[in-house]
């Protein structure tokens, strides 16, 4: 008898005409791209686009493992394009230098709260956060962090796998 199959969820947030932000919507593409989302074996990948944390929250309980994939406000040039890797636990406690900053109109860490409270649920959901610089009106990633996409694409692949496999 097959055990029940794994699904997973990986939404990439962002504004596409906020500039630097729209880089979660854009690796959520270029991963559509890259990976084959076909179900197989005992895993079930999903991949979904939207501009705002709050449209997940009817759509996350029903997977077993979440990434969600979101710019974060930098301020420094020289970091943008790093990934932060932040766990459930992380983005509820909001503690050290792990410290979510959100362009949205509800941030993450107050979705994880209000899935917790709903669902009474501690979801198996990690966030890769995308340092981004520049936030201002305009389509387009700064040029800055359009150069590094390939990179960012390539590891974010890299992480989504070693999540999938724990």
């Amino acid at each position: 008898m097959k055990g029940k199959r794994k699904s997973i969820l990986i939404a990439g947030i962002g504004n596409i005409y906020r500039r630097d932000d729209g880089i979660g919507v854009l690796v959520a593409r270029a991963i559509k791209d890259r990976i084959d989302t076909k179900s197989k074996n005992e895993i079930s990948v999903d991949i979904v686009e939207t501009n705002d944390h709050s449209s997940l929250i009817d759509v996350l309980q029903s997977y077993d493992k979440v990434i969600i994939i979101d710019a974060i406000m930098g301020n420094s040039m020289d970091r943008i394009g790093t990934i932060h890797t932040l766990s459930y636990r992380d983005i509820i406690c909001n503690s050290g230098d792990k410290v979510v900053t959100s362009t949205h109109t509800i941030d993450l860490r107050e979705l994880v709260m209000l899935i917790d409270i709903i669902y009474n649920d501690d979801k198996d959901l990690i966030l890769l956060g995308i340092e981004g610089y520049d936030f201002g009106i305009g389509e387009g990633l700064s040029p800055e962090l359009k150069n590094r996409m390939d990179d960012i694409v390539s590891a974010i692949i890299d992480k989504i796998n070693e999540f999938i496999c724990d």
